[in-house]
């Protein structure tokens, strides 16, 4: 459930940009519809190796038009990031780009040292909340504003630059949680790895 939110919240946060966007290529793993409510106008060519500079050519021909680029959860996935990151920076001045890194704070650092000086930084922060509703109640509780203290730890980091980056602005969401499926989820997840350590145990013996 985190992850749909967080994933969702994402797509959430470049909306803004997307409703002028004359053609908007998402790069992320889903690639395809998304919670803005659009689906990007384009998608890289199939099976191209956007580690390499022979799959990003392929991808900037046809891309070549793609006004809004949009590449989450893309980077960490990749062997080299070098090939991609050169060509979304060679766009800047055409096409505003928002990407997002799991990576470690040191790691945002490298990478923001490789994109265009005038580029917006934003972290998303995971936030735990809750609610108390009476069985009659239709309507849900309002939330409190969260105070998101500036030391807390980020899932993902987001660089954004370009003609639109300046129009981005913090967003949240909130959805209630699906406690069966998330413990449903923990239980295989212990199961897969209980028989992985099985496996490697009988392999090793």
């Amino acid at each position: 459930m985190s992850d749909a939110v967080d994933a969702e919240l994402r797509y959430a946060y470049v909306s803004p940009l997307l409703a002028g966007a004359a053609v908007w290529a998402d790069l992320g793993p889903g690639g395809g519809a998304s919670a803005a409510g659009r689906a990007p106008d384009r998608v890289p060519p199939a099976g191209a190796d956007l580690a390499t500079a022979a799959g990003v050519a392929a991808l900037a021909d046809a891309l070549a038009d793609a006004t809004v680029i949009t590449a989450f959860d893309l980077l960490d996935a990749l062997d080299d990031i070098a090939p991609l990151v050169d060509w979304l920076v060679s766009r800047h001045t055409s096409a505003t780009v928002v990407l997002s890194t799991a990576g470690s704070p040191n790691q945002v650092e490298e990478l923001r040292r490789l994109v265009p000086s005038e580029v917006v930084v934003a972290r998303q922060v995971p936030i735990r909340a809750a609610a108390i509703v009476h069985a009659a109640a239709d309507a849900a509780p309002p939330l409190g504003a969260p105070a998101i203290d500036p030391a807390a730890p980020a899932a993902h980091h987001l660089l954004a630059f370009g003609p639109d980056a300046s129009r981005l602005a913090p967003v949240s969401a909130a959805r209630a949680a699906d406690l069966s499926a998330e413990q449903a989820a923990a239980r295989r997840r212990d199961a897969d790895l209980a028989y992985l350590e099985a496996r490697v145990a009988q392999l090793e013996a």
